[in-house]
């Protein structure tokens, strides 16, 4: 039951506890710690808990039209600790693709898309923010309610073998 707590926190936003739960998981003396689901859970944390990497679910109606499946938008929330500047994750694959995606604090992330065609990047920062910039281009950010709180999106394109950066400053 401990191995699943860090994806629980890192939900309900609490990215000091998750990340603290995931290094006593993986210390050298932890008992249990050679469980596979040990090793999973803490794998499945970082990937969709710390980075926030997840696929958005298709209408199913828009799914049904297009031949029954349709994938939707990779979605990022970075979801570091405050002593973690940085984060970054690579050869994570999404049907087809396989992607890069970092982080710099709440305020900056980057997805490239290492292999695979085009995909559509939701890329998410918590706050509640008018304009974020997609390579340094301002526009204009939606505001999603997740469990209680407050997130900004900005919609783009990642063309195959291309990178994207995401900011909620101009740089």
């Amino acid at each position: 039951l401990e191995s699943y707590l860090p994806e629980i926190l890192y939900r309900y936003d609490q990215p000091e506890t998750a990340y603290d739960t995931i290094l006593d998981l993986t210390r050298e003396d932890k008992q249990r710690r050679e469980y596979p689901e040990v090793s999973f859970t803490v794998v499945g944390a970082i990937v969709d808990g710390l980075m926030g990497i997840e696929v958005e679910s298709s209408d199913p109606g828009q799914a049904l039209e297009n031949g029954g499946y349709v994938e939707g938008p990779i979605v990022t929330t970075p979801r570091l600790p405050s002593q973690m500047q940085w984060a970054e994750i690579e050869h994570v694959r999404i049907g087809a693709n396989e992607i890069r995606v970092r982080h710099e604090g709440a305020k900056k992330s980057m997805l490239e898309n290492t292999s695979g065609p085009s995909v559509i990047w939701k890329a998410c920062f918590p706050g509640s923010a008018s304009q974020l910039f997609v390579s340094g281009k301002p526009i204009s950010a939606e505001t999603v309610q997740r469990h209680g709180h407050a997130f900004s999106c900005a919609i783009t394109e990642v063309g195959s073998h291309g990178s994207v950066t995401v900011s909620k400053g101009g740089s």
